[in-house]
């Protein structure tokens, strides 16, 4: 029985879902035949039997003739595409990461660089992940092998392991040294402790090669997830396995300082495993663990809540996205419209079984693996796991619920500075679920301050914010042959006069770190950032709301006059201020608008030239600017978008993301009028975030990223 985890797969495999493509070298071939290099040599035991020098290298690998890891990419700058090196080479490098554990895809790297390796085999052409013992990221190599150019990639393909170094401090682990525990008792264990657990693997989750880097188990006291990727190789789902692994809570990295700031805790999992014992199982009872919930009490909970790994039940809706370049699952709930995506790294490939559902409620089992964490908030992401064999029937008698909660109760914000005059929904239907005119119906405790009127046929809801109270607003919502449903919330009429505003020219000009309340008025959203740009007669300037897109709710809207709590500060890189901006901003007071914001601000008179040339860039982030005669040029491909501006000699790129532009295709190689302002995110140079375009005819057409569709 092996006494330690040889191989703790790679610490990068959870990195982001859903986010268009990932490629490494050679990922989209398959492993190679192996060749025999033209020089052999027998493996030395996998720890040093000789002194070390002073760089680290054990004094038996030095009788060969090593090569840097910059040496060997010299090397494949000379082959030409699709060759191999005539000679074999040794270099002695630290393995930097792990890439596809099952035949040893990986990156090494030493002082002078990296180097790829396509694939690594034992000198007997056993696969990586059959070797007894294999190398861990962190740990000291000995690799020959020839230099391969894959598409100006260079790699060994493959290269063979002589020797390994482990750097692991892990103390050895014997299973019969540990009590088996529940896994409910072994989700309370503190990070770091070990435990023994038995259960049932339930689902893999897959790196994007599509090897097996972790798995869910369950048993009928709780679940949680096993990120090992060598342990993932050696078991099936259904079986039932023991293993012993440390208790732990994962993080990306650089995502650490957001989950500080909002309480995130990570990734609820058991790595660094011991596989006991692993048999056939005799069939597993997903209700016996299984919370039953909605999608949206998930991907809504606190993300201070310990909720990750934990398996839920709850009808749901399959959504299948594919766009540029990527294919994503969301898993909504009955609305269709409240949810998250499915946790990716194959680009939706890992959940192509969910095709044969998709546009259609199921009754889900599924978990909130982890959180995608960014300086705004969070958002959960989901791992389906099973589709129930019980059909999905939607029970009318909830409809009256359902029409309150989903539809009625999120058109109400806390505080009104003005009259909204807003429309109500008064009637809710969903042909999927059988709802035909589920009504819903308003009423205030003190119609002074707020109340309902009757519209040319409408539901129109008024606020007086002069009278300065809160008000209890009653939702009831109604089905005929159906017992109603109401629910309360509290609006808050409140005069936005009364709050100390300063501009947003004071908002720009403040100290880094300053918490400021701005009054402005919503401008268009920013690009692959959660925000808008916050706009008045003084200034504009780029503002990340705190909460993601969850805040796009409707609530408000581009031209809507706004006040703003923000902390001003700067994005940028590497150190160096680049972007001038307000972040964790929350609107506590809206007073709405007519669509339009204000343009005295904006510059004229310009040329693009003339901006990017400017000697002080990053003042030119908090500006915005009017340029005639533009043309908007792109390079659409399958797997991404660049847009960009041109006047004359002069071009820019659009800072984009995530589809942000797409609309431009309409508009490309058209001469228009812009009003952009210049950006510069994260030090790359003034880019462009377009407020508008104004086509010959005159039509405009404003930047609505972020905010729902009109």
């Amino acid at each position: 029985m092996k006494t330690k985890s040889l191989f703790y797969g790679f610490a990068a495999a959870l990195l982001l879902a859903g986010c268009g493509p990932t490629t490494t070298s050679s990922q989209s071939a398959s492993p190679s035949e192996s060749e025999t290099p033209s020089e052999t040599s027998t493996p030395t035991s996998s720890s040093p039997t000789s002194s070390e020098e002073d760089d680290g290298i054990p004094a038996e690998w030095k009788k060969y003739e090593l090569s840097t890891c910059a040496e060997l990419n010299a090397v494949g700058a000379t082959v030409a595409d699709g060759e191999k090196s005539a000679e074999t080479y040794y270099v002695a490098a630290t393995v930097k990461e792990i890439t596809n554990p099952t035949y040893g895809q990986m990156v090494i790297s030493d002082d002078t660089g990296t180097f790829e390796c396509y694939g690594v085999h034992g000198e007997d052409d056993t696969y990586f992940d059959k070797l007894p013992e294999a190398p861990e990221e962190g740990d000291l190599v000995l690799f020959k092998g020839q230099v391969k150019n894959y598409k100006g990639t260079y790699e060994f393909d493959p290269g063979y392991l002589l020797d390994f170094v482990s750097q692991s401090s892990e103390e050895e682990i014997n299973p019969d040294d540990y009590q088996l525990t529940s896994l409910a008792e072994a989700r309370k264990v503190a990070d770091g402790e070990y435990v023994k657990v038995k259960g049932t693997v339930l689902r893999f989750t897959y790196n994007i090669n599509l090897s097996e880097i972790g798995f869910m188990l369950a048993d009928k006291t709780a679940s949680i997830y096993i990120y090992d990727s060598r342990l993932s190789a050696q078991v099936e789902e259904g079986e039932e396995v023991t293993l012993v692994g440390k208790k732990d809570h994962w993080i990306l990295e650089d995502e650490q300082t957001s989950a500080d700031k909002f309480g995130y805790l990570g990734c609820h999992q058991i790595t660094d495993c011991v596989l006991v014992d692993h048999k056939a199982g005799s069939g597993f009872d997903y209700d016996s663990v299984a919370v039953e919930t909605t999608v949206r009490d998930v991907v809504t909970s606190d993300l201070s809540d310990d909720i990750t790994s934990i398996l839920y039940k709850a009808p749901t809706y399959i959504d299948k996205r594919e766009g540029t370049g990527y294919t994503n699952y969301y898993l909504l709930d009955l609305d269709q419209n409240t949810g998250s995506y499915t946790y990716t790294q194959a680009n939706g490939k890992d959940f192509a079984w969910l095709d044969e559902y998709d546009g259609k409620i199921v009754n889900l089992y599924f978990v909130a693996l982890n959180a995608k964490m960014s300086s705004t908030g969070g958002v959960w992401r989901l791992l389906p796991v099973k589709v129930s064999d019980e059909p999905f029937a939607f029970d009318l008698a909830d409809a009256p619920k359902f029409a309150v909660e989903y539809y009625g109760i999120p058109q109400f914000t806390g505080t009104y500075g003005d009259d909204p005059a807003k429309e109500l929904v008064t009637s809710v239907s969903s042909e999927i679920l059988g709802i035909n005119n589920a009504t819903l119906a308003y009423a205030s405790d003190d119609t002074s301050a707020v109340w309902f009127a009757d519209e040319e046929g409408k539901t129109v809801f008024h606020v007086d914010p002069s009278k300065n109270k809160s008000v209890t607003v009653t939702i009831t919502g109604s089905l005929a042959g159906q017992t109603d449903y109401s629910a309360t919330v509290t609006v808050d009429a409140r005069e936005a006069a009364a709050v100390e505003t300063i501009t947003v020219k004071q908002a720009i000009e403040a100290k880094d770190g300053d918490e400021l309340t701005v009054k402005g008025v919503v401008g268009p959203g920013l690009v692959n950032k959660n925000g808008f740009y916050l706009i008045d007669e003084t200034g504009v300037i780029a503002t990340e709301v705190l909460g993601g897109h969850d805040v796009f709710d409707g609530t408000f809207d581009i031209g809507d006059t706004v006040i703003v709590k923000a902390t001003r500060g700067f994005n940028g890189k590497n150190g160096t201020n680049t972007q001038i901006k307000l972040y964790d901003a929350e609107i506590t007071v809206s007073e709405y608008g007519d669509g339009t914001y204000p343009s005295s601000s904006f510059i004229t008179g310009k040329t693009l030239a003339e901006i990017l040339a400017s000697s002080d860039a990053l003042a030119e982030t908090a500006k915005a600017y009017v340029l005639e005669d533009v043309t908007i040029t792109g390079v659409v491909t399958a797997y991404y978008s660049n847009f960009y501006i041109n006047q004359g000699e002069s071009s820019t790129q659009l800072y984009s993301g995530g589809g942000g532009y797409s609309w431009l295709e309409d508009y490309l190689d058209q001469t228009v009028d812009i009003v952009f302002a210049p950006c510069n995110w994260n030090n790359s140079g003034l880019k462009g975030c377009l407020f508008s375009l104004t086509t010959a005819d005159g039509t405009t057409v404003i930047n609505r990223n972020n905010f729902p569709s009109k």
